[in-house]
């Protein structure tokens, strides 16, 4: 990841966006964030910050209670789970509603070293899961 990251000149890695649909139609497109360098006390070498990044959202009125999952790639189940509601509005990180579009919303904090350890990263591959509950 800091590979990647020194390639494009930037702290931050971006995917590729991605909606997520219930009940048959889109209520929101994301794009997961990868924030590098990040000081943390608990996680030596510095950390990485994986977020979301809410781009749309429709039915804003409505609670969503949504998932960020790093899979185990070992073949255990160890997944690292983050899971946040839009009804958290006193903690303004979470969730974002219009029109605050656009503004990242930290979920996970963790070492580049400790997603290789526990399997989390492997080959530069890092599987996520992020849904709606």
């Amino acid at each position: 990841m800091q590979e990647e990251s020194g390639r494009h000149g930037q702290p931050r890695l971006y995917s590729r966006p991605f909606g997520i649909e219930r009940e048959g139609s889109v209520r929101c497109v994301l794009r997961l964030v990868a924030c590098l360098g990040v000081h943390a006390v608990q996680e030596a070498g510095g950390a990485v910050q994986l977020g979301l990044e809410l781009l749309h959202s429709a039915k804003c009125s409505k609670k969503f209670d949504f998932f960020l999952r790093l899979l185990d790639r070992t073949g255990g189940d160890r997944h690292l789970v983050k899971s946040f509601s839009s009804s958290e509005l006193a903690v303004p990180r979470y969730w974002f509603s219009r029109p605050a579009l656009g503004v990242v919303s930290f979920a996970v904090l963790v070492s580049e070293q400790r997603m290789l350890r526990e399997g989390l990263l492997s080959m530069d591959t890092l599987s996520v899961e992020v849904g709606l509950q």
